[in-house]
């Protein structure tokens, strides 16, 4: 990018836009704006890593898959579905995803890290065996939908100063979860491990935690 940019596809069903090389600004701080419609978004390989982007944004009503790392000042992801594969960094803001997350690879999930820098998921959370781990400062975390429901994930870790809530219910294979206060409203499951929640725990919900079982497996 060698100055702020926007793209915008025809719109319709089979619209996408690609690219399967590398994506940088010829400095950091170059903003893009990706508008597809009902088309799809793939960045095939890393954004941002060689001069972090000031402004990523996606709009599709597909899905928007990212084969790499991405990292920008800012990200705003507004689609359907969106895949991750590598670490994802908001270096100066929050991150919301207002669709569903797919995790292809093993993510760690980094926001700004002051007041206000939260990182939300509105749709549901899946990948199978997928690790997970979310660092959000004093920012808040929110999983609305179902975590790990339909693909049960690797690893959860949420490391948040702030609130850390779960409106439905959480399956992995080990969960870890470091906040002020944990909000469950659903049924927990850390089915190889036990459960350690650092920080206040409050009920949305009736709620069941169940660990692997075995020697060690403990709920704290």
């Amino acid at each position: 990018l060698l100055g702020n940019v926007g793209v915008t596809t025809g719109g319709g069903v089979g619209d996408n836009f690609t690219i399967s090389g590398t994506t940088n600004g010829d400095i950091a701080g170059k903003n893009v704006t990706v508008t597809a419609g009902l088309g799809n978004v793939t960045f095939t390989g890393a954004v941002g890593a060689a001069q972090k982007l000031g402004t990523l944004t996606v709009t599709s009503g597909a899905t928007t898959t990212f084969g790499s790392t991405v990292a920008a000042d800012e990200i705003g992801l507004t689609s359907t579905t969106v895949q991750l594969t590598g670490d994802v960094t908001s270096s100066t803001s929050g991150l919301v995803i207002p669709g569903n997350l797919v995790l292809l690879g093993n993510v760690g999930i980094t926001t700004g890290g002051i007041a206000g820098h939260d990182f939300s998921v509105s749709g549901t959370t899946e990948g199978a065996g997928q690790n997970l781990t979310v660092t959000a400062g004093l920012g808040n975390v929110t999983f609305t939908g179902a975590v790990g429901a339909a693909q049960k994930l690797g690893t959860l870790t949420v490391l948040s100063g702030e609130t850390t809530r779960f409106d439905s219910t959480i399956q992995a294979d080990e969960i870890g979860l470091t906040s002020t206060t944990v909000q469950l409203t659903g049924d927990v499951t850390a089915s190889t491990s036990g459960l350690a929640i650092t920080g206040n725990l409050i009920l949305l919900g009736n709620v069941g935690v169940t660990t692997g079982g075995g020697v060690g497996d403990n709920f704290t």
